[in-house]
């Protein structure tokens, strides 16, 4: 029984140990994939925007964006959702998840520049911004899945 107890608390202080090492970082840059609801899945490599500071920014004054990148940004709770364009010069999807993962909604080609807030359509605890038109061409729809480290 001892020998059973020991091998749960070495297991649970691995486990536990896993779990800090999976800390992200504003400015990481972490593969996401996104199952869709025919099953097929898209990989993306996500830079990070995890604090106020970087959620600021976002991909302001940036004049290009690799095909297959985007950022994600994160929140501790789910809420209404609203960001903008401000000193964003390339035209962006924006894309609202919820905290399971699944997307709420897709804002496509935000105008760069632009002060109109784009909200969610409902509760979101991240938004992933892709190239503009680059979720209609990767067939992305509303209730999609969303596999990143965030949202385990």
């Amino acid at each position: 029984m001892t020998r059973f107890l020991l091998m749960i608390a070495l297991v649970m202080t691995m486990t536990t140990g896993c779990r800090a090492e999976t800390k992200l970082r504003d400015n990481d840059i972490v593969p996401l994939t996104i199952t869709r609801e025919d099953g097929k899945e898209i990989a993306l490599s996500v830079e990070m925007a995890i604090s106020d500071e970087a959620e600021e920014k976002g991909l302001m004054f940036r004049t290009s964006m690799p095909e297959n990148s985007g950022m994600l940004f994160t929140f501790e709770h789910e809420a209404i959702r609203a960001f903008w364009m401000k000193n964003t010069l390339i035209p962006l999807d924006m894309i609202f998840i919820r905290k399971d993962g699944k997307i709420v909604n897709i804002h496509e080609n935000a105008i760069p520049k632009d002060l109109t807030p784009i909200f969610s359509a409902g509760p979101a605890n991240a938004v992933l911004e892709i190239n503009g038109g680059r979720a209609r061409q990767l067939g992305l729809k509303t209730g999609d899945t969303i596999h990143h480290p965030f949202f385990q």
